[in-house]
């Protein structure tokens, strides 16, 4: 039986040769592409989207940064794992090549038994992200109906805004902004979010925020947000929801959500007393409108 197919970028034709020939003697199945141009090309057709893609950072016509930029704004495309292999060793380009969400980065010559090890453990989060992905997404689906019913059509801006889970009254909304541009039960939609994170990661150990991006096709949008695990004890508040939903939001905005979202938990969780949303919102806006510029030579 045939594992897992691989989408495999590289510019030097013998390299490229070598690494596929290898990867299908270990049973995988391998579209190999000499160029980031080749590759994209062959993504446009669904019957060619791989489970997992490896390509090269620096190559001559589109570089393997702008090729996962690429890839990771396609909504179709931005869930597969993504393995840069590069022959520059700066620890610089292999730090930021991940800060800006690759999955993992290899440096030449490669490893093949690590090669092997980083795939296979890759492609396994990937089955269960895949698996949990559609169970929160069915959750979502299942409150369509009666959402669809109240709202009067899209909202007209993206929303912030935070929540606790009490362990006593279930969720709670604490703020959000701007109020006059919601025409769907964000009470609603908070209470399912909640819901599934708690079905999916009710067995996870040892972690205290996590993220999530899903679409929530009752109301036709994307929302990104940040949970995090509270001391129950406090206010009976177990996990407090920090959130943006807008009608799009592609993987390379969520990381810099993250950040902008996890300065609004940090003033939450220090208890500030005047927590100024207007202006986290004002930073979720640059997160969600400012083109992310790419520039390989400042980091080689």
């Amino acid at each position: 039986m045939a594992k897992s197919k691989l989408l495999l970028v590289d510019d030097n034709p013998e390299f490229l040769k070598s690494l596929t020939l290898f990867l299908q003697s270990e049973g995988y199945q391998v579209q190999s592409c000499i160029s980031s141009k080749e590759a994209l090309n062959i993504l446009q057709n669904p019957e060619n989207v791989p489970e997992l893609i490896i390509s090269d950072i620096l190559m001559e016509d589109v570089d393997g940064i702008t090729f996962f930029r690429e890839v990771m704004e396609n909504p179709f495309l931005n869930h597969i794992p993504f393995i840069f292999i590069t022959g520059v060793s700066n620890p610089q380009i292999i730090q930021w090549a991940k800060s800006i969400g690759v999955d993992d980065v290899l440096t030449k010559p490669i490893e093949m038994k690590e090669l092997v090890a980083v795939v296979e453990g890759k492609l396994k989060r990937f089955r269960l992200q895949i698996k949990d992905h559609q169970l929160l997404k069915d959750m979502m689906a299942r409150a369509s109906n009666s959402n669809k019913n109240e709202a009067s059509g899209k909202p007209r801006a993206f929303i912030l805004f935070y929540a606790v889970w009490d362990s006593i009254t279930g969720p709670k909304i604490e703020s959000f902004y701007p109020s006059d541009t919601l025409d769907f039960s964000l009470n609603r939609v908070i209470s399912h979010l909640f819901q599934g994170f708690k079905k999916i990661y009710n067995e996870e150990e040892g972690e205290e925020t996590y993220d999530l991006l899903i679409r929530i096709p009752s109301i036709e949008q994307k929302c990104f947000s940040l949970f995090i695990a509270l001391d129950p004890t406090k206010k009976n508040h177990e996990m407090l929801l920090v959130g943006v939903i807008a009608p799009n939001i592609n993987y390379l905005q969520s990381n810099s959500l993250k950040s902008a979202l996890g300065e609004l938990s940090n003033e939450i969780l220090s208890e500030k007393p005047d927590i100024k949303l207007k202006l986290h919102w004002k930073e979720v806006r640059k997160c969600l409108t400012t083109k992310i510029k790419i520039d390989l030579k400042n980091l080689i």
